[in-house]
């Protein structure tokens, strides 16, 4: 169409219109790919900075945060328990240490020269995400290596574009229940997420072989049987209502949310005006 309006500089401009298009999506997935591996995987369970005891705690020094040592804290196990204890980092923001590597690793930048951090508070940790960023770079380019054998499986496959999006809902949908009780629900536990999404995935393609082992060929005719109506809808339907169920299920059976967790607003302690009858209750 675009040849027969503008001649063959239109099918020219069309076709450069989907190469960027395609190029643009496929690289930002891979920049998605890549951070998935290095900071949700690598850096959190393969090699984190200094394995500290909870959110609650300086990601620097691995001592408590000086808002978590609370007065109620202080009052249950005694001043002394945190005069040693709690973190004394400074801020960035108001560390002279910084503020000089910045300044000198912005010249040793102009001049290809590796950056030295000497603040003995943010150096190690600076250094620590600077190997991230390398660390990404490889990331990045075995990714892309690692996406052509897939393409051509893909292609000698046979499946094609109509049949991700008909079947994918089957891939997805099970991440979808945990990811929303994760935001909604304060009891939902990290094994509950993970037994609900990963059964969900299982059972979601279960049902799907199963409704399309029914029609004529069986498994046999894969891609035209397990893209049938009612196969997607047994998998799709299978992947949400099991990954539902077991997330709640198991988040109910393992969760570690202190049910008597009742706290009074009356000595103003949370940071809210006092106020007398006044309680929140979590979990």
């Amino acid at each position: 169409m675009a040849q027969s309006t503008m001649g063959l500089a239109g099918s020219y401009l069309v076709l450069t219109m989907l190469i960027m298009a395609v190029m643009s999506s496929g690289s930002g997935e891979v920049m998605a790919i890549s951070s998935i591996v290095v900071y949700d995987i690598y850096q959190t369970h393969i090699r984190p900075f200094k394995k500290t005891r909870g959110t609650g705690h300086c990601v620097l020094c691995g001592e408590v945060k000086p808002r978590e040592a609370s007065s109620d804290t202080s009052e249950k196990y005694g001043e002394d328990h945190f005069s040693s204890k709690v973190c004394q980092c400074p801020l960035v923001s108001e560390c002279n240490a910084c503020f000089e590597d910045v300044k000198k690793n912005s010249i040793s930048k102009e001049t290809n020269q590796q950056k030295i951090y000497k603040c003995q508070y943010h150096g190690d940790y600076r250094a620590y995400l600077d190997s991230l960023v390398s660390f990404k770079s490889w990331c990045i380019l075995w990714v892309t290596i690692g996406l052509v054998p897939v393409g051509m499986v893909l292609q000698v496959s046979g499946v094609d574009l109509n049949y991700v999006m008909v079947c994918g809902f089957i891939l997805t949908t099970p991440s979808f229940p945990p990811a929303l009780m994760a935001i909604l629900w304060s009891k939902t536990s990290a094994l509950g997420v993970i037994v609900g999404s990963v059964a969900g995935l299982a059972g979601g393609i279960t049902a799907n072989f199963i409704t399309a082992s029914t029609y004529e060929g069986g498994l046999g005719n894969f891609l035209r049987n397990t893209s049938q109506d009612y196969s997607v809808l047994a998998g799709s339907t299978t992947s949400f209502g099991l990954s539902l169920l077991l997330t709640i299920v198991v988040s109910l059976l393992t969760n570690k949310v202190n049910k008597l967790c009742v706290t009074s607003l009356g000595d103003g302690s949370l940071g809210f005006p006092p106020k007398r009858g006044v309680q929140f209750k979590f979990g």
